[in-house]
This record gives structure tokens, sequence and C-alpha cells, in this order.
């Protein structure tokens, strides 16, 4: 797993400053570059910018800068679009050709060593239809190291020219070919969803994204398993997600972090922001039943944006039957699928993406406050210890606060963190 990973972000006036040290020597300032990805190894940090891949040692000094240029044109740029240290020892990079605010489809992906000496082959087969927001990470499935992708719009491997809104590929530490693994596609290339985060607990990655839609905004919780048995089929389940405080609801997801059994969620609208705690119990039960309501005979529903989740066997259309708990069709038969607790989901030979409809609610309120105050709440961290967590939140303005939970609840409070003093400026804006 990648040890920190922030993305899609554009750093208007950056301000890095060691967390334990108020010395003016540690800190890294850049007004010349726009910068739209960090990751972070144990010894380095690492920025890509909309021109140069930025190498900073662990107190923030500057080691190289590698200039993203085309070797045949020289005044044909290479943006980044992705950028995450994997199991601290390789460097994954994607970024894709731009001139004169056009941009080429095809990506251009390198696996380098964490010195940035050296890369391996550069990979070349992802190509994205539309610069947007990606949200990804770094996992293991089927005992193979995997690059998961959330895409806020189509990325395309080359061998199949699939829409894919969630895909994931094999990499080994050389990056040779990205072989294209598991995928959930969109189900119409021009009706996209926006991904806010990709994390991991257990067996699942969760993602959480919301729709573009203002006039009827909501937002989705949704898992997929790493841990099936065949490939071909993709077993992803999603339900919607809302958080609740002083009777006032809240639907527009910004950002997500969890900590032993329980996933916060920062939720934020024009006048204010929350931020929300979910049970783990609570979120599986619910994408159970979410699951069993959204296939349950009759089966007429269609998916909103994935392709379909149609149930099938052996050529026959089937759906879920509550009464008997099995799948029904020409014969009923057992569908654990629908029904496990345990390994039925990650193991599904009936269905592709579920999207759910039944809504997963809070169960605490870990922190509220106006905007007007210190800005909306767009992202969140979690630093975690053995019997606690702090989790950091940040908001539009460039304030930081942090919360420690799983001691007495102290709440948030936000201001510029360690700044010794000085006004610290850090622009934190969705880069897309």
């Amino acid at each position: 797993m990648p040890l920190h990973t922030v993305s899609g972000l554009w750093i208007i006036i950056l301000t890095l400053t060691s967390e334990f040290s108020c010395s003016g020597e540690k800190s890294y300032r850049n007004k010349n570059e726009k910068f739209i990805n960090l990751a972070v190894s144990t010894d380095y940090v690492y920025i890509g910018g909309e021109t140069s891949l930025i190498h900073l040692n662990s107190s923030l000094k500057p080691i190289k800068t590698i200039k993203q240029l085309d070797l045949q044109d020289q005044t044909i740029q290479y943006k980044n679009w992705l950028l995450t240290v994997y199991n601290n020892e390789i460097l994954i990079e994607c970024s894709y050709k731009f001139k004169d605010e056009k941009f080429d489809e095809l990506s251009r992906c390198r696996n380098y060593k964490l010195d940035l000496n050296y890369f391996d082959n550069e990979s070349k087969e992802l190509k994205i239809k539309q610069p947007s927001a990606m949200r990804y990470v770094t996992s293991t499935m089927e005992n193979a190291d995997i690059l998961m992708i959330a895409s806020s719009s189509c990325l395309i491997h080359t061998s199949n020219e699939n829409c894919n809104a969630i895909s994931s590929y094999k990499f080994e530490e050389t990056l040779g070919e990205l072989s294209s693994f598991v995928y959930v596609t969109y189900r119409d290339e021009a009706k996209h969803v926006n991904f806010k985060t990709l994390f991991e607990i257990d067996k699942y990655i969760y993602v959480l994204f919301n729709n573009f839609n203002p006039q009827e905004r909501h937002s989705k919780l949704g898992k997929i398993c790493t841990s099936f048995t065949d490939a071909k089929y993709c077993p992803y389940e999603d339900t919607k997600i809302q958080c609740i405080h002083n009777t006032k609801v809240y639907t527009d997801a910004q950002d997500a972090v969890s900590w032993k059994g329980y996933i916060y969620i920062a939720f934020n609208d024009d006048s204010s922001s929350v931020i929300c705690r979910y049970n783990l119990v609570d979120i599986k039960a619910k994408l159970k039943k979410s699951r069993q309501t959204r296939l349950e005979c009759p089966y007429a529903a269609e998916n909103n944006y994935f392709k379909e989740d149609v149930l099938q066997y052996s050529g026959k259309n089937y759906c879920f039957n509550k009464s008997t708990q099995l799948c029904q069709g020409m014969i009923q038969v057992p569908c654990p699928e629908v029904t496990d607790d345990l390994v039925g989901f990650c193991n599904n030979h009936f269905f592709g993406p579920v999207q759910g409809k039944l809504i997963l609610l809070n169960d605490m309120i870990i922190f509220s406050e106006d905007n007007s105050v210190s800005g909306a709440v767009v992202k969140l961290g979690a630093l975690p210890f053995y019997n606690h967590a702090v989790i950091y939140a940040g908001t539009t303005t460039g304030k930081i606060g942090k919360n420690l939970t799983g001691r007495a609840q102290t709440g948030i409070n936000l201001k510029n963190e360690n700044t010794c003093g000085r006004s610290q400026q850090v622009l934190l804006e969705p880069e897309w």
C-alpha cells in the first residue's frame, strides 16, 4: 500500500513544513509550478506537476527536478495524473502529453526507483478520453500486485477499448505492460460520476463518489473484492450514503478515511461542513440488504451509471427470491453471492456491478461548522496509532485541523497548523 498519496489537487501557493520543526530551512516553496499529486515514501517526498516531477528528501530539501518534456518536441509537455509509492520500493508515475491546451489521449506510465535515478520500460496501454479527477490505490489481488484506478471520465486500456470507470492492472517491479485485470465500465460514455477517494479495508477496496447533477445531488459508497477467484467477473456493489446532523441532511461527500471498524466521511454544502462516522458492521449489513432489494424479483431495474447487473445462469436470466433465498429463473438455484455474509459476494458468478438504492446513515458526528468560519472541508487524512487515530481535515481556505478518535472526542480545531507565528497559505482546490 502507498504510505501516503494525495491526488487531484491544484496547490496554488505551496508551503510544505516539517511537522516537528519550525526551522525556515525545513520548508519547500514553489510558485512557478502547478502541482497535481503528492506521494511519500519513508525517505522521500514526490510531487507530480503540470510540467515536472519533483523529488524532495524527508526534510523537504530539493534533490532533483525532472522536466517532463517530449524527447522529439521540447514544446510538448507531460502532465502528471497519477503518482503513488508502492510497498516503499517503487514510484509509479503516469502522465499525458499536452501542448497549447490540447492533449494526447495515450498516457505514459513509468516505474521509478525511489531515488529517481532509473525508470523501467514505459507502458503505453492507458488512454484517457478527457482529463478528469483520478483516484487510485495499490493492492494485491489473486496474489498479484495491482494498481486500481477510479476515473471520472473514460479510462481505456488499449486491449479492449472499454470506457472504464474503475479498473485494475497487474504490474511487476519492472513495469513492462500494464495488464488489464478487472473493471467496472460506464454504461454511457457521456454520463460519468465524480470519484472522491479509494481506500482498502481487509479484503475490500471501497470507493466514494457523487454525481454531477446539482438538482439531484447524491453520493454513494461502493466496494470491490480483492479476494475473488475468477477475474472475468467483477464483484462490485454500492449504495447511497448520507449524513444527518440536527435534522439537516448532507448528500455531497468529499473525502473518507478509515480506522478500526469505522469510516469517517466529510460532507459539505453551500453553508456548512460535517465529518460523520459510519460503523463497518452497519455498512456491510446495509450493502447486503441493498443488494437483495436491488436484485429482488421481478427484476427489471437498470443501473444509472455502470453497465448492467443482469443475473445469468446457463443463458437464462435470474432474479433473487427473498422468500426462498434462492435465485429464480427456469429453475431455482442457491446464490450465495446475494445471501452470504462472508465470501459469497466475492465469488459471484451471477452478476456484475450492483448499484443499490438504500441509504447508509451515520452513527456519530465528530465535527460540524459553518463554512464562513474556516471554509468548507474537502480533504481528510488519518494517522493511525495502536489505540487511537488522528483525523486531519483540510478546508478550501487552507486551514487544517485534527481530531483524536478512539479517545474522548476532542473536536476538530481548524487552523493553520505549525506555522510558528508565520502566515502559511496552502490553497487546496479540486483540479478539474
